[in-house]
């Protein structure tokens, strides 16, 4: 298994980190290759640049998300999607026993794709984009080098090119190529002084694309949505980027977080750097640029104070009895073993619960990649109920949250969001396009 190949990360001497953070730099590239759920990472991408006039943000410096990405890739995302999952389409049926017996079966050819009216031109710019032969994978190497546990390179060309067949890596790889390399790609080609402004604005488009996400999935009296509910004694302040009220007796109270760790923190072998950096944009500072946990547990006691709560804007919470927190990241990170129980030794302290009138359970954590897996149950399933059983699966909260058996999920069949499959069967009918139509030009879009 890929795994048995991954060491652990080996401090400075000078380093005395958290010994959870330990774990989860031991953890992470476990975690991101054990993912479920592939053909999810490139719809999200996909709803996100098809869908913009609903997801991007009103608030910072704008980027042209479409213009970038086919500046980047060189080829417009109305044909780079459905390319690429025609591509994963191939692997929809084959097993590991196909492979055994015949490895040849996984070889993706060219001619996969001759019923296309695609140009060469075209199909030569995508395979150009998530593929890499020998030498292309000799440079990836050494340029990205941060450690043993390191797999930028095979995330960047996540089909290895041999002769004249392509073979999969990974195809949690293959799909998310189309978002977090392209984020980075894009990070790269900006001048240094915009940097930081699309990472705002990256940040605010995540928060809205679950905001639609959420809207999809919660409107039914199991669970009801509200999103970037405000304070009602100061309009201009969230209380939190979204809360679920379930059955009106139950809150969950959530914060997004779109930012991107970096390659040096997450493989670099520092476990200091990697503490920094998860301290710098899931937990922040608790009365100053506060982050996720900070920003929950600030929520929490404002709005369920003893006495004299503050008030939101768009819901009654006074028949709320049971408050839980949930942090939705963008990185897999969120969903890494060990990340929630170190994110819960802060939220025990910052939390001062004989203030506050309603029950705080601990700070659930997980990736969106994870939850996207669930939405669809939230039609019948409250989550309150998904996040409570889940804690008594591993009231330590050490593991990843979609461990199997989960007592509310066996009650409805697990699916996505009707945005996801929404995405996907649009992918579908656009894939059989290329398969169909003249051939197209990359000013389409």
């Amino acid at each position: 298994m890929a795994n048995d190949q991954l060491v652990a990360a080996e401090p400075n001497v000078a380093d005395s980190p958290n010994n959870s953070v330990r774990l989860i730099s031991q953890f992470l590239p476990i975690s991101e290759f054990q993912f479920q759920g592939h053909a999810a990472r490139l719809f999200r991408p996909y709803v996100v640049l098809s869908k913009l006039a609903e997801i991007l943000p009103n608030e910072g410096k704008g980027f042209d998300l479409r213009k970038l990405f086919e500046e980047i890739v060189g080829i417009s995302p109305s044909i780079y999607f459905p390319l690429v999952f025609a591509s994963m389409a191939k692997y929809l049926r084959l097993t590991a026993d196909d492979f055994y017996n015949s490895p040849q079966s996984f070889a993706l050819h060219r001619d996969w794709f001759s019923l296309t009216k695609l140009g060469g031109t075209q199909l030569d710019r995508v395979f150009g984009d998530i593929s890499g032969d020998y030498v292309a994978f000799q440079g990836l190497l050494e340029k990205y080098d941060k450690g043993v546990n390191d797999f930028t390179a095979f995330r960047d060309c996540p089909l290895v090119k041999l002769d004249d067949a392509y073979y999969p890596l990974d195809f949690g790889f293959l799909a998310a190529k189309s978002e977090s390399a392209f984020f980075w790609r894009a990070h790269n080609s900006l001048p240094s002084s915009e940097r930081d402004d699309f990472h705002t604005f990256w940040g605010h488009v995540f928060e809205n694309y679950m905001h639609r996400l959420m809207k999809s999935a919660c409107n039914s009296s199991q669970n009801r949505y509200y999103d970037s509910p405000h304070y009602a004694d100061r309009e201009d302040e969230e209380a939190c980027d979204g809360l679920i009220l379930c059955q009106d007796r139950t809150a969950v109270v959530i914060e997004y977080k779109g930012s991107a760790f970096t390659a040096d923190a997450k493989y670099g072998g520092n476990v200091s750097a990697l503490e920094a950096e998860i301290h710098k944009k899931l937990i922040g500072q608790q009365n100053r640029d506060r982050k996720g946990v900070y920003q929950l547990s600030n929520a929490v006691e404002s709005l369920f104070a003893k006495g004299s709560p503050r008030v939101l804007r768009e819901v009654d919470l006074s028949k709320v009895t049971k408050v839980f927190p949930l942090l939705i990241t963008r990185d897999e990170i969120g969903s890494t073993w060990y990340l929630t129980s170190y994110l819960n030794e802060t939220f025990r302290n910052a939390v001062n619960k004989k203030t506050i009138r309603a029950t705080v359970t601990p700070l659930f954590s997980m990736s969106v990649d994870h939850f996207e897996i669930l939405t669809g149950t939230l039609k019948q399933i409250p989550l309150a109920d998904i996040l409570h059983k889940r804690y008594l699966q591993d009231k330590t909260l050490q593991m990843p949250f979609l461990l199997p058996n989960n007592e509310a999920l066996s009650q409805a069949a697990v699916s996505h969001a009707p945005t996801i499959d929404e995405a996907g069967e649009e992918l579908i009918r656009y894939a059989r396009q290329l398969f169909e139509n003249p051939p197209l030009n990359n000013n389409q879009k």
